[in-house]
């Protein structure tokens, strides 16, 4: 496959496309990211909830009820990988979680919820209120990963996570 096959991701040597932040599917023509595991082997990227998740692309696209996917990062001798969240979601209802290595398998470290610009008091002292959230985790053979799941009813604008 060529970088044309990809939509503008980037084609791997087994053919395979690593698809662009809001995009998905074989060939990455599919305009919203979540749709079962999206696997990424690059160093550093980024993942979001939709094309258009806080406002972001050419259209505001809110992510969909019922969402339940996730964002693998899969590189091999990877000891440790930093997200960046920035995120708006139906408090309590809808969630990235943040999966790392740990006890020697890939466990849920951080769940996030509401918005990165409005936390909770709560979670104001552990977090930087206002910014986007950083969260490092151990990798698990290389791996880490978020999982992403909303309920039935609200949408909210999406979550966008750059990582490295």
């Amino acid at each position: 496959a060529s970088r044309e096959d990809c939509h503008g991701g980037v084609c791997r040597s087994d053919g395979l496309c690593d698809c662009p932040s809001g995009y998905s599917g074989a060939d990455c023509s599919y305009a919203g990211s979540c749709l079962g595991d999206v696997v990424s082997t690059s160093e550093t990227g980024n993942f979001s909830s939709s094309g258009g998740a806080l406002g972001a692309g050419e259209q505001d696209t809110r992510y969909g009820n019922l969402a339940n996917c996730s964002f693998s990062v899969r590189v091999p001798g990877a000891r440790f990988v930093r997200f960046l969240v920035r995120y708006d979601l139906e408090d309590s209802h809808d969630f990235v979680e943040v999966l790392g290595g740990a006890h020697g398998a890939l466990l849920p470290i951080v769940r996030l919820t509401g918005s990165s610009d409005r936390l909770g008091a709560s979670h104001a002292r552990m977090l930087n209120e206002g910014q986007p959230q950083r969260v490092t985790v151990a990798a698990h053979e290389g791996v880490a990963q978020l999982r992403f799941a909303s309920d039935e009813v609200g949408r909210r604008g999406g979550f966008v996570v750059s990582y490295e």
